[in-house]
C-alpha cells in the first residue's frame, strides 16, 4: 500500500524487528523505514501483536498540504490541516461507533477485511482470460517482494539495504523500475 500511495520507486530500506516470542521462527513484528526516489519517507509498523487491538489497519499520511488519517479496517478517513481538536476526535469516535455497530449487527464488519481479496483474485483470473493488465502488475508485486526481502535482510544485518543491490543485475532492476508505477491502473 505504501508503494502504491507514494507512486515513486523505493530506494533504501531500514528495518528493525524479529521474532517477538523467540519461538515462532519467523519475523512477527517489524518497523520498516522506506526512502523513495522522490525524497519521500514512509514508515510501516507491522506486527501480529496489533491483532490485540481488534485488527487495526491504519495509514497516516503527512505532507506539506495537510494530513490524512486512513482507518482501512473501518473504511473511514479524516482529513485535516493544522491540528485536530477534541471536537474532531469526538465526532470521529461517534461516527466510527455508529458504523461499527451497524456492521456488527449486519455481520459485514467481520467479513469486510477479506472482501477485497476475492475481488483482486477474480480480477487476476479475468486479466489472464482477457489478456489485459491486472489491477496489481507483476512489477508492483516484484517490488513489494523486494521491499519485504530488503526489510528481512536489514533486520538480519542491522543496516540499511539498497533495493538495487538485491537484484542479480542492474538491467533487471531497471526493467522493473521502468515499468513500476505506484499509481492505480485505469
Amino acid at each position: 500500500m505504501l508503494l502504491w500511495l507514494n507512486g515513486s520507486m523505493p530506494k533504501k530500506v531500514f528495518a528493525y524487528g524479529g521474532d517477538f516470542t523467540g519461538r515462532m521462527g519467523f519475523v512477527n513484528y517489524a518497523q520498516i523505514l522506506l526512502n523513495f526516489e522522490n525524497k519521500a519517507v514512509a514508515v510501516a509498523d507491522v506486527s501480529w501483536m496489533t491483532g490485540i487491538e481488534g485488527m487495526r489497519f491504519t495509514v497516516n499520511l503527512h505532507g506539506t498540504a495537510g494530513h490524512i488519517l486512513l482507518d482501512v479496517r473501518n473504511d473511514s478517513f479524516t482529513e485535516f490541516h493544522g491540528i485536530l481538536t477534541p471536537i474532531d476526535d469526538a465526532l470521529k469516535s461517534l461516527s466510527r461507533a455508529a458504523r461499527t455497530s451497524k456492521g456488527a449487527l449486519t455481520g459485514s464488519y467481520f467479513a469486510a477485511p477479506f472482501q477485497h481479496y476475492r475481488t483482486l483474485i477474480l480480477d487476476f483470473v479475468d486479466s489472464i482470460e482477457k489478456n489485459r493488465k491486472p489491477a496489481v502488475t507483476i512489477e508492483e508485486a516484484l517490488m513489494t517482494t523486494a521491499v519485504l526481502e530488503a526489510a528481512k535482510k536489514s533486520i538480519d544485518e542491522n543496516k540499511p539495504v539498497t533495493l538495487k543491490d538485491l537484484f542479480p543485475s542492474t538491467n533487471e532492476y531497471d526493467n522493473i523500475s521502468g515499468a513500476f508505477s505506484g499509481a492505480p491502473n485505469p
